[in-house]
């Protein structure tokens, strides 16, 4: 059987149509992802600014039950499966527990003296997990698409210029340009999901 240019269209039309369906698939799964850490990203800078001794109550409260929401949703919700569908899983594992081991080695005496915590610590440690989660989203821009590199390289830039030069406006201004960049980032997806 020899093929015609119109069934090579065809075939060629039909592989378009399935990587625009998933492409749109993936675009609609993790903009809300991305939506509920841009809230996050939003609530927790904002309770520190607020309430600067007592605002990281709620701030790690906030971030737990992010993860646990997002543990949630990638198993009831995930696109991908098979034995390989346990990786993008395992290098968020993986790359906070390698940061955990960093900041050990980095900060050991906040550990045996809780005290040694300051406001500029915190400042510290919140740019030091913001640049090491937006790492990830840079590292899986490289596949999925570039506007994971741009929102990894933009929260990133707005967080280390509010840590270097804003001072007591820094937790503001994270929640407003990390926040609202991922937030930004979650409207274009779920938008390109419906296109």
């Amino acid at each position: 059987m020899e093929l015609t240019p119109l069934d090579a269209r065809e075939a060629l039309s039909a592989a378009d149509d399935a990587i625009r369906s998933v492409k749109r698939a993936i675009d609609r799964q993790t903009s809300r992802i991305v939506l509920m850490w841009g809230a996050v990203y939003v609530l927790a800078p904002l309770s520190m600014h607020i309430w600067p001794l007592w605002g990281v109550i709620p701030q790690q409260l906030l971030l737990l039950g992010a993860i646990a929401f997002s543990i949630y949703d990638a198993h009831q919700n995930s696109l991908i499966s098979g034995p390989s569908s346990w990786r993008l899983g395992g290098l968020w594992w993986l790359t906070f527990g390698f940061g955990w081991i960093w900041f050990l080695i980095l900060d050991p005496a906040s550990f045996r003296n809780p005290e040694a915590h300051g406001v500029v610590i915190s400042r510290q440690m919140w740019a030091y997990g913001v640049s090491l989660a937006m790492f990830v989203y840079v590292v899986m821009g490289l596949w999925i698409g570039r506007l994971y590199v741009a929102t990894g390289l933009a929260v990133t830039f707005f967080t280390v210029v509010g840590l270097l030069w804003l001072g007591e406006w820094y937790w503001l201004w994270c929640a407003i340009t990390g926040g609202g960049t991922l937030l930004g980032a979650g409207f274009w997806l779920r938008r390109q999901a419906r296109v």
